[in-house]
């Protein structure tokens, strides 16, 4: 990051933020800190009730079922402000929802990394 910040003036951050209220899925909030970080991104997992005040980049993270049970509520509250919302995880059967509730982007193993890091960049720089 010492790099990356010194080339941008700041280190780049974003937010992780649970999609429930109780983590389910470990490997998937791993993959997704470790994402933004092969970029150079801090990510800071913060709480749904803290992310409504944040600006910038956030991405919701948790299980499947959490995805289809809360994900679009999940998503609708964090939209509007300054926000970006993008969800960890492939989009499956819940895609429309999650889209029309605010997700700009998926990410996933397998996903665009290069696109998605080089937007993740721009979203915070």
């Amino acid at each position: 990051w010492a790099k990356v910040a010194a080339w941008c003036g700041a280190a780049p951050a974003m937010a992780t933020v649970p999609a429930e209220t109780r983590w389910r899925d470990a490997a998937r909030l791993a993959f997704t800190r470790n994402l933004f970080a092969a970029g150079g991104i801090e990510s800071n997992v913060i709480a749904l009730s803290e992310a409504t005040a944040r600006q910038g980049l956030l991405c919701l993270v948790g299980s499947d079922g959490a995805y289809a049970a809360e994900g679009a509520a999940a998503a609708t509250a964090l939209k509007g402000g300054d926000r970006t919302i993008w969800l960890a995880g492939r989009p499956g059967e819940s895609e429309q929802a999650l889209t029309e509730a605010g997700v700009a982007r998926f990410v996933y193993m397998g996903c665009d990394v290069i696109n998605c890091l080089t937007e993740a960049l721009e979203l915070t720089a």
